[in-house]
């Protein structure tokens, strides 16, 4: 007993050619741009959160860039603190335990002080709105 199945496939070359189209529209950097202006979001909210402003390295050393990029894939973007800048802010972000010279003279505990993590933890649903809007933009632009 044999089964026999027949397919009747309309529309392929219309198909194919909006896949090629959106192939190409990911291949772009505007991509790249949509992800950077993510990262940006983070970087202008956790720029807000500094408080101490003694020098404004610490804010100065906020950045947000792309990444390099690794083979035909498209960059992705990140948000971060520049510790070339600011060797310090992992100190300011959580703080330090209570210190002592050898001479066992209490030099004091630093209190943490967030700016980073609070930032990215209330700016999520912004950046996932943000990459999502910019995304449905490329698609539509790239679809027609």
């Amino acid at each position: 007993m044999g089964f026999r199945i027949e397919v009747d496939v309309r529309g392929v070359e219309a198909a194919e050619k909006k896949i090629k189209s959106l192939l190409s529209a990911v291949d772009s950097t505007d991509v790249e741009n949509v992800m950077l202006s993510g990262a940006r979001i983070i970087k202008k909210e956790a720029r807000g959160r500094v408080r101490g402003k003694k020098t404004g390295r610490l804010k100065r050393s906020l950045v947000a860039k792309k990444s390099k990029r690794r083979g035909n894939m498209f960059r992705s973007a990140f948000a971060a603190v520049d510790r070339k800048k600011a060797p310090h802010a992992h100190l300011y972000e959580s703080g330090t335990v209570e210190r002592h010279h050898r001479s066992g003279k209490s030099v004091g505990r630093m209190p943490s002080k967030p700016f980073f993590e609070p930032a990215v933890i209330n700016k999520k649903a912004d950046v996932e709105r943000e990459i999502t809007n910019g995304l449905r933009r490329i698609v539509r632009g790239s679809v027609t």
